[in-house]
């Protein structure tokens, strides 16, 4: 059979039964529908899980940080429950007065 008569062979969508058209674009319909579904369950449970560990992170973050592990469990420089000889600690009005001298710098060189 050559490319001509498989061309004659062949209908054109205007003479395909209403029918037959209508039935093959609805299932096409509700497979793309039932594929986005499953899809967007998929990727709403695990939008739901990465949410609730953010927020189990985000509660715990303190105890966590916390947590001191003995030296006889490791061998090295790392040591995870020494205090750092800084302990310098800023306040919110000293952070204010950095904001403040930033601004009025800032200012200066526009004007």
């Amino acid at each position: 059979m050559s490319t001509k008569d498989a061309h004659e062979e062949s209908r054109s969508l205007a003479l395909t039964p209403t029918w037959s058209v209508a039935i093959v674009l609805t299932a096409l319909v509700v497979v793309s529908l039932l594929v986005e579904r499953s899809i967007h369950r998929l990727v709403n449970v695990k939008l739901m899980l990465l949410g609730f560990i953010s927020l189990l992170l985000a509660a715990t973050a303190n105890g966590i940080s916390n947590i001191c592990i003995p030296s006889k469990f490791y061998n090295g420089v790392f040591h995870p429950c020494s205090k750092p000889d800084n302990n310098h600690q800023v306040d919110d009005s000293s952070k204010r007065k950095l904001l403040y001298e930033l601004h009025k710098k800032v200012c200066k060189k526009v004007s």
